[in-house]
């Protein structure tokens, strides 16, 4: 993987995102720290051999993966900085979003996806808190057919189960219906500084960041930044089978960052920078994965439809 171009680009972004800022949060009760832009240290770069071994990894890890869990959480507070003189299409308050995605395989195709996500909203007008649960499993009713079933709790309210897709099946779709990939989920990657941590894992990191003049309600404008950082955690696996040691993902993480660097403008004005950038929020996401040995799933666990 080519790496020369981030290595020049790194310094500046990572002086653009680490800088002291303000956070502009109006959840005062909000016990989440994000990572943020700290990364693990590469202490050196790969060998030959670990590259390759790294390289023709990547084609057995789908076997491997049996569960598969993703943390996000997202924030916004753009509204309370703004108001009314938000820029169009602003949402009309702020928000903090916070889910959790569980996905487990089992041995008899079948596989089990749950789906907690808390959202919070806050403006003049409305405080509120909705807590919903999903929970989806995928299965085979036959062995030439596929069911996915679905089931949705609002606020606790009364389960509502049902069928989301099925149709006809055959053991070339196993990848596309049931198997986890972790791999496509790592395409972000286009350029990443590559090499290994203290502990011998692999450390895929690539940073990113851009600004715009972002127009606002009043004809005026402020300078608004982006900065984002991709990080992945890569351990050496030796399979029970004859399948060679690989390396395998056992970590993935995003995060987003949103400022505004100046204070407002008109066109043809003079930008004036503000000494200490404003956070007007951030979205992060983990990845985690395993390779757990995988048991059997009874069917009987699937619940009815509802009517």
């Amino acid at each position: 993987m080519k790496r020369t171009n981030l290595l020049i680009a790194l310094p500046l972004v990572v002086l653009m995102a680490s800088c002291e800022a303000i956070d502009y949060s109006p959840f005062n009760d909000d016990k989440y720290e994000p990572v943020g832009f700290e990364t693990e240290d590469i202490v050196r770069q790969l060998s030959a051999e670990e590259t390759n071994v790294f390289n023709t990894g990547m084609d057995f890890v789908d076997n491997y993966t049996t569960s598969e869990k993703i943390t996000t959480e997202e924030r916004n507070f753009s509204w309370s900085y703004f108001d009314s003189n938000g820029p169009d299409g602003l949402d009309t308050s702020d928000y903090s979003i916070s889910s959790t995605v569980e996905n487990k395989l089992y041995n008899n195709n079948v596989r089990v996806r749950k789906v907690q996500e808390s959202i919070s909203t806050l403006s003049h007008y409305l405080d509120a808190n909705v807590i919903t649960t999903r929970v989806d499993w995928i299965y085979n009713p036959s062995p030439t057919t596929y069911e996915h079933r679905h089931s949705l709790i609002l606020n606790g309210d009364v389960e509502k189960v049902t069928i989301a897709d099925s149709g006809a099946y055959d053991e070339t779709m196993y990848d596309d219906i049931f198997a986890i990939s972790p791999p496509s989920t790592l395409d972000v990657f286009t350029d990443p500084y590559i090499g290994m941590n203290a502990d011998e894992d692999i450390i895929l990191i690539q940073f990113e960041s851009e600004s715009e003049h972002l127009p606002l309600a009043r004809n005026t404008s402020v300078v608004y930044t982006t900065s984002v950082v991709y990080e992945a955690k890569f351990k050496l696996y030796e399979p029970e089978d004859d399948t060679a040691p690989f390396y395998r993902p056992i970590l993935f993480r995003t995060f987003e960052q949103n400022r505004v660097a100046s204070e407002e403008f008109q066109p043809g004005e003079e930008i004036v920078y503000f000494d200490k950038p404003v956070i007007l929020g951030y979205s992060e996401t983990i990845y985690a994965w395993d390779v757990l040995p995988k048991t059997a799933f009874s069917l009987n666990e699937i619940p009815d439809l509802t009517e």
